[in-house]
Order: C-alpha cells, then structure tokens, then sequence
C-alpha cells in the first residue's frame, strides 16, 4: 500500500501514538465532567519522553497504550450508558489488545480484578462485564492458542522460560531511583501525589489510579526475577500515562501541574533531539550511546556493501533475524535470504519464529553470499558461531567487510561453499543492553 520506506513502516504506530493524547483529552473530560482542565491531559501525555521514543519506534508499547487508553474510554462509556453495545465494542478492543503483546494480558487481569472490587455493589455493571465483554474478549485468544498449539506453544517457552531468570536480581533495587529519571521527576510526582490524594477522587478516577499502582507494582516487583539484559524501563509506562490522565481529571489548576508540563516537554524535546543527534551525527561510542541506538546504525551501508556482491550470488544467508530483517527490506531483491541459527535469535526468540517461516538455513554445499555482523557475538559464542557456520555452509571465505561508525558494528561478507574456514579476529565489544 505504501512505498518501501522507514516512513511507512512506522506509519500506523505514528498514527496511534498521535492519537493517544486526544484520548487521553477524552477520558479526563468523561470521568469528570465538572472539571475545566480536562485539556491537560494532552499536554501532559507530551512529557513523557520513553512514550515519545516508543512512538517513533513503533515498538509494542505504543499499542500497548493506545489499546489500554481505547478500552478505559469504551469501559466509561459502557458504565455511564449502561448501554450492552458499549461493553460488545469493549470486548472486541480486548480481543484484540490481546494479540498485541502478553504485556497486555496483565493489563487485562489487573482491570478485572480492580472492576469487581470497585463495582461489587453495582450489579448491571459486574453482569454486563462478565456476560459480554469477557466472553468477547476471550476470543482474542483463539489465534494464539491455535497457532501455539500447531507449533510447541514457544509463546509460554519463551515468555516462562527461556527469557526470565526467575532467580533474585538485587540489582533491580535500582528501578526506584531510575523510573524517577525516566518518568521525568516533577511528572513522577505529580503521578505520586495524584495516588496518595485518590481517597478525593470519584469511582472512575479511582478505578484508574488502582489499576496504575497495580501495573507499576507489578513491575516493580517481577522485576527482582525477570528479564533484566534488555531495555525494560519502558514496561510500567502505561501506568504514568493513564495516572496523568486521572491528574489532568481533576478540577485544579496548581502550581506542580504547570511544573510538570513546562519540565516534562522540555526533557521530552531535549531528549528526541539527542536521540537524533547521537544516531546521524555523533560518532561517540558510550554505553548510552550504544544502548539507544545501536541496532538502528549501520544497515543501509551494510546493505549498500551487500549490494556490490549480490549479482554472483543466487541466494544470501546472514547471521541473525535482525540481519534478515534489514537486508531484506533494504536490498529490494526477489533473490531468497535466510539465516543461521545464533544466539541473538535465542536472545529474542525468534528462532522458532524464524523456522515456522521456513527462513532458517540448513547444510548446504552450494555457493552462496554469507554477510554477518560479527560485533552481535559475545567473545564466548565468537569460536562457536564460527564453526558451526562453516559446518553448515561447506566453509566461508572472506570476500569483503564494513566497519561502521570506528567499530560500533563489523560485519564480514563470505562466499560459502569454499571447503575452507576463513575466522577473522576482529574484537569485540561486551554485551550491551538492548531495546526491545
């Protein structure tokens, strides 16, 4: 539908992240209609920076939020109307929140759980919940469960398995400090003093607040035992955006609010203006620096070099899934790409996504283009890939190679097929944490 651009990519996350804000706007105005700031809450949702970064992004999170703002709008209409079109519009948004990311799922459960509590004494409201909506809702399961059961379930491997530890990380302690940092702190605050103040506020609004202190404390918590080598300091975000819904909610106009939107916008523009700067302009190679954008430098050179190679090959192989991603869409080639098994692919788990799609490669003799980034190997796992691909591929012989951004990222571009190992022993960086 569209032209092969980043642009396009990204277009519907762009759009659902512009249109959160306006909800947001909407949700204040229904939950207290007395109040005259109900607008606030649009420039509030603009001082977050991790929501502007997922906006661009167009990472999980953004629907996350926009499918969490969506479902609380149709759930104040419902409970306002009483009207059973309302929780039918409300189930089918859950159905399909559903198969945005199991995160969600926790949204979902946490919601229930508060509306039961909340509603226990208000009958139509409890019944509609459990005869429409959740019924409706649960539907959204029927793909996942079908797909997971046609394949070895590798959601539940990979989600309560192969990605969380599940043994004590006191490291964690220091998500307090940082989810301050990163909410922005007179934001953080307002939020803290919006929860500590819910006891003025009305059903709705309090409703809300519950459902924001229980996902941060979900969060909060889990987090002493699950994943910590990725980018998670974006997970208890939802739980600011809608407790900044429920400030702008109320019928005040004080001085921390005016504080709270003046800093956060400013950290918010500083910020995206930094993140544009390290990645086109800096060449700088900090562990915070590499953390932001590492995994979105270096392709198109990378693809470009591919390019000169390309026409003596009738097919490539790369390394990992990230790799077969970005050749894929910037090379523009009918030519087939596939990829190794790798300890990224395992990292992410994609690996068995990768061979339900037929896209992982198996023991060949034939010639082919091999292109790797050797920087996304930790030194342990460097010997090993290296073998194992020459095992498959009937031996590598380097033909050309690219260092970005002064050792940022090295990739190395083989021919396969030569009966002979060709290891380069390029350095490495140490493991870094990604956004995911």
């Amino acid at each position: 539908l569209f032209p092969q651009h980043p642009l396009s990519i990204r277009i519907f996350g762009l759009l659902a992240a512009f249109s959160i804000p306006w909800i947001g706007i909407r949700i204040a105005q229904k939950i207290n209609p007395e109040s005259n700031h109900h607008w606030q809450a649009g420039l509030l949702l603009l001082t977050l920076p991790l929501l502007t970064l997922a906006g661009v992004l167009a990472i999980p999170d953004i629907w996350i939020i926009f499918f969490g703002l969506l479902s609380l709008l149709f759930l104040i209409h419902a409970i306002h109307s009483q009207q059973k079109s309302w929780y039918f519009i409300l189930g089918l948004t859950l159905a399909l929140a559903i198969n945005v990311h199991v995160r969600f799922w926790i949204i979902i459960l946490l919601a229930f759980v508060i509306l039961l509590w909340q509603f226990r004494q208000n009958m139509p409201v409890i019944k509609n919940m459990l005869l429409i909506t959740l019924p409706i809702g649960l539907l959204g399961l029927i793909p996942i469960f079908l797909f997971n059961l046609h394949n070895n379930f590798p959601l539940l491997a990979f989600q309560a398995s192969d990605r969380h530890p599940w043994t004590f990380q006191p490291l964690h302690a220091q998500f307090f400090i940082v989810q301050i940092l990163v909410a922005t702190p007179w934001v953080f605050w307002l939020c803290f003093k919006t929860v500590i103040q819910c006891g003025q506020l009305n059903t709705l609004q309090r409703t809300i607040t519950f459902l924001a202190v229980g996902h941060w404390l979900t969060y909060a918590l889990m987090g002493f035992f699950t994943d910590n080598l990725r980018f998670n300091l974006h997970w208890p975000l939802f739980s600011y955006v809608i407790l900044l819904v429920v400030a702008a909610s109320e019928n005040t106009q004080n001085r921390l609010k005016s504080w709270a939107i003046f800093s956060g916008i400013a950290i918010n523009l500083v910020f995206f203006v930094w993140i544009l700067f390290n990645l086109h302009v800096s060449k700088g190679s900090s562990q915070i620096h590499v953390n932001f954008t590492e995994n979105a430098q270096g392709w198109e050179e990378l693809a470009n070099t591919t390019n000169k190679h390309l026409s003596q090959y009738d097919t490539v192989v790369v390394d990992n899934f990230m790799t077969l991603a970005e050749l894929t869409f910037y090379l523009k080639t009918d030519k087939k790409i596939t990829t190794l098994t790798h300890p990224q692919n395992t990292k992410h788990g994609r690996q068995a996504q990768l061979q339900i799609m037929g896209l992982i490669q198996s023991s060949s003799q034939a010639r082919q283009l091999f292109v790797m980034e050797h920087t996304a190997l930790k030194q342990i796992d460097v010997l090993p890939f290296y073998q194992s691909s020459c095992d498959i591929l009937n031996g590598i012989k380097r033909i050309d190679e690219l260092n970005h951004n002064n050792g940022l990222k090295i990739f190395y571009l083989f021919e396969t097929g030569t009966g002979i190992c060709d290891m380069p022993l390029a350095p490495n960086r140490p493991e870094t944490t990604e956004i995911n």
